[in-house]
């Protein structure tokens, strides 16, 4: 399984790489001109005084190179999600510190202006997010900033979960959502953990589908997990349409024939969430939802 991922990602990279000059497009324009994008600003002028200050050398070989490996690992998977560029944090917070240190070293006179003016984009940061540091709850600042992404709602599902399987239980997650098996503390029934893979347009597509297939039958997981979410599989086209994969196709009989529905989680900005008796009795069609499934 490991070579046949290997191989998958070695033919998916054009298509993952014209994914992520996308991503990097929207992310480069999204920085606005306030104290985002001046930090920006800030860290490139620290790089750009590490060819003007003298000496040094040592400090000037362990920031760049700090910022080159930071770089490869936002861009190693080809693509570039705006949290990916976390990574990049730690390298440009020291450019940006070397761009204040070489400034009042040369400005000796004024060398308050730049600590001041740094202290002032500090305080721009802070009320330019101010929702996120004041007004917004853990829950809120994470669906503002993943929107889509099931974040919260898998907290809840492996709460569930954890409270009503045994410690040794194995569950199926069919979803790129393995922070379940974290926070529920089971282990996985497949080791595919994420769809991406699985659904993008390379040869080996389909093989590995069966692999995950044959994998879950055989572990006759406690409990089964389906995202119906664009955003988990990394779907390009409509969903439905996406049904005919060997995979997707897959799943509706199986959770059929092996398992009962237990729970219904709708994704909104405000989820809802079904358990048992309560679980909805209507056609979710053109909605957003995960369906939790135990064995029979």
């Amino acid at each position: 399984m490991v070579w046949t991922i290997i191989y998958a990602r070695v033919h998916a990279a054009e298509y993952s790489w014209s994914i992520g000059r996308r991503q990097l497009g929207d992310f480069l324009q999204s920085l606005p001109w306030t104290a985002d994008g001046l930090f920006w600003i800030t860290a490139g002028l620290g790089l750009a005084s590490l060819a003007l200050v003298k000496g040094e050398r040592r400090k000037k070989f362990w920031l760049a190179g700090l910022l080159v490996f930071s770089i490869a690992a936002v861009s190693l998977s080809n693509y570039f999600s705006e949290h990916y560029f976390v990574m990049l944090l730690p390298a440009l917070c020291l450019l940006a510190g070397q761009a204040v240190s070489a400034a009042m070293q040369w400005s000796k006179a004024w060398a308050a202006l730049p600590a001041g003016l740094v202290v002032l984009m500090w305080i721009v940061t802070v009320f330019h997010h101010r929702a996120v540091f004041f007004v917004l709850s853990p829950d809120q600042v994470c669906k503002s900033l993943y929107r889509a992404n099931p974040f919260i709602e898998c907290r809840q599902i492996s709460r569930y979960i954890s409270e009503h399987s045994a410690p040794d239980a194995r569950i199926a997650i069919l979803g790129s959502e393995p922070e379940i098996l974290f926070y529920a503390r089971r282990r996985s029934a497949t080791g595919y953990l994420a769809m991406y893979d699985l659904t993008a347009p390379h040869p080996y597509a389909r093989e590995m589908q069966r692999e995950m297939i044959a994998e879950i039958e055989a572990a006759r997981p406690e409990y089964l997990i389906f995202f119906k979410q664009p955003v988990s599989w990394d779907l390009r086209l409509d969903f439905d349409r996406a049904m005919n994969t060997d995979l997707l196709a897959w799943v509706p009989k199986f959770a059929q024939d092996f398992y009962e529905p237990i729970g219904e989680v709708i994704v909104k900005p405000e989820s809802e969430y079904y358990w048992g008796n309560d679980m909805p009795h209507r056609s979710l069609a053109g909605e957003q939802f995960i369906s939790i499934y135990k064995r029979k």
